[in-house]
């Protein structure tokens, strides 16, 4: 066997499966594992990010409705409950 130089390659270079050389690939292929899992969890992070903001969004337009149920439920009841009271009390007052 020859190198890309011409040269001849020694009867260590030639056996490559030392088991250094079986240790490196492992560790190699190792790093490239670890590499195409950290791309995939950072396209599946933004991808989060942006489901995110839709839900804050969402929740923060929710919230903007209730707010405006309550307010028509709740409001025109805190000023009614004293008339109510009122009347009541005059409604019992006549009774008696």
């Amino acid at each position: 066997m020859f190198r890309d130089d011409g040269r001849r390659l020694g009867r260590r270079a030639d056996n490559w499966s030392t088991p250094a050389n079986g240790r490196a690939l492992e560790e190699g292929a190792g790093l490239l594992t670890f590499k195409r899992e950290l791309r995939e969890l950072e396209l599946r992070g933004n991808e989060l990010r942006g489901r995110t903001a839709v839900a804050e969004m969402s929740a923060k337009d929710a919230r903007s409705r209730l707010t405006g149920l309550e307010e028509s439920v709740v409001l025109p009841q805190r000023f009614d409950c004293p008339r109510r009271a009122r009347g009541d009390v005059a409604e019992l007052n006549a009774s008696t």
